[in-house]
């Protein structure tokens, strides 16, 4: 059984304790069914496992990589191995993740809405202040969200590589 404490996926908060991801995989064929394609054999967990090493290896950073998910999460693909593409989906579409992936959503919404405010508003103090400070909490929200997805992408891959390599 791949549970919450087996993946033992976790993100910061703001709180000191960090908060489970809990992934709604329930077993060794539920994760080759959302990472693998319909046809491929169980087996495939390794090859997604490696998959999944390489995509967190490569040289991209958080905003980078937050693109990359928002695409994979807009249903649209984002270049990769289908295994890869399918476990990054998987994460995308948690509850903590999206929360965080929508928390980006409100801000780039405030700023736009700050954006149509009047010239007098957007050059006063306050108006420099307000765009400086959605721009500052949107830029974390990416990294967070970047990172945390980043984060649970490792973890299910080191789970995977585990149930590939053990006996059935």
């Amino acid at each position: 059984m791949l549970g919450a404490a087996a993946l033992g996926c976790a993100h910061e908060a703001s709180t000191p304790t960090p908060t489970p991801i809990v992934l709604r995989i329930e077993t060794h064929d539920d994760v080759v069914r959302a990472c693998v394609p319909p046809r491929a054999e169980v087996s495939a967990s390794g090859e997604v496992s490696q998959q999944l090493k390489q995509l967190l290896a490569r040289e991209m950073s958080e905003g980078a990589f937050y693109e990359l998910s928002t695409e994979i999460r807009a249903g649209r693909s984002g270049g990769l191995p289908p295994g890869a593409e399918g476990a990054l989906r998987a994460v995308v579409r948690e509850q903590p993740v999206t929360a965080q992936f929508d928390e980006v959503a409100e801000l780039s919404r405030q700023l736009a809405d700050h954006d149509k405010k009047d010239d007098a508003y957007q050059k006063s103090s306050a108006g420099q202040t307000s765009f400086a400070e959605l721009t500052l909490r949107r830029s974390l929200a990416i990294h967070k969200a970047a990172r945390d997805g980043r984060r649970c992408l490792g973890e299910l891959a080191e789970r995977l590589a585990s149930q590939a390599n053990s006996p059935r």
